[in-house]
């Protein structure tokens, strides 16, 4: 839908092509690209009325998700110590062999980073999500837009009571 994102808040890398399925690069990107990443989540962070966290969306098998993922982890939780961080994290399908030979490394790096900085981690277990969209939805081969759309289900049924109104977990914190 046109207009449902501020297109000054994409962030796509000059060389492009993510970072080659490894958490240094992702990492190292997110170092080179802080200024202009923090540009965008300043400028959010004051137009709004009452911030309480951040929400990240991730894969830990990768290199964008878990490398850049984790620096941004660290940054927000040095720069916005008082606010809560979840994440909604996509761990990788343990069933099947990857065609990423570092994905356990970049899953454990991920992983430590999610330990130390996040206040609520979400899993979402790839093999799950596919299974779910298989079994459920009766998808035979379901795509990535269509595991997204299970995804964003999670995520819109877990915030649903920060978004309406009502006595009950009405705030991030009561949530968490």
């Amino acid at each position: 839908q046109k207009g449902l994102y501020n297109s000054e808040n994409f962030f796509v890398t000059p060389e492009g092509g993510g970072a080659g399925n490894n958490w240094a690069s992702g990492y190292r990107q997110g170092g080179e690209n802080e200024e202009l990443l923090f540009d965008m989540l300043d400028r959010e962070a004051d137009n709004s009325e009452s911030l309480e966290g951040f929400v990240l969306c991730h894969s830990i098998a990768g290199g964008t998700g878990s490398g850049m993922g984790s620096f941004l982890l660290e940054k927000l939780n040095e720069r916005f110590p008082k606010k809560l961080i979840q994440t909604y994290s996509v761990f990788p399908n343990q069933q099947e062999v990857s065609d990423v030979v570092v994905q356990p490394y970049n899953s454990l790096l991920a992983l430590k980073r999610l330990t130390l900085n996040a206040d609520c981690v979400v899993v979402l277990d790839n093999n799950a999500l596919n299974r779910i969209a298989a079994d459920r939805l009766q998808l035979e081969t379901p795509t990535f837009s269509q595991v997204n759309s299970l995804v964003s289900t999670v995520m819109a049924a877990s915030t649903s009571t920060l978004r309406y109104p009502g006595y009950m977990s009405n705030d991030l914190v009561g949530l968490l």
